[in-house]
């Protein structure tokens, strides 16, 4: 959020040192990069991917395999979310 300072004319009555008043404005809308759904499918099939991938190099001690492991279980879940998640 964005704070803009209005500065209105000080009347007899306000004293000089008083601060501007700051009003706030929301944030204009623009186009956004992710959907909330999407923000959510890609977010959980990351931790899931990145889930196996530690549990793998843990059993196998092999970074390539977990690195492949974590990969795919990450996409095939992401394909799978997109599918149960409703839009």
């Amino acid at each position: 959020m964005s704070a803009v300072q209005q500065s209105a004319p000080q009347s007899a009555e306000e004293p000089a040192g008083t601060h501007p008043q700051v009003v706030h404005r929301p944030a204009e809308d623009g186009p956004v990069l992710l959907t909330a759904r999407a923000a959510i499918v890609m977010t959980v099939g990351g931790l899931i991917g990145v889930a196996v991938a530690v549990l793998t190099y843990l059993g196998d001690h092999g970074l390539a395999a977990a690195a492949l492991a974590g990969l795919t279980a990450g996409g095939t879940s992401i394909l799978g979310l997109n599918k149960v998640i409703g839009s």
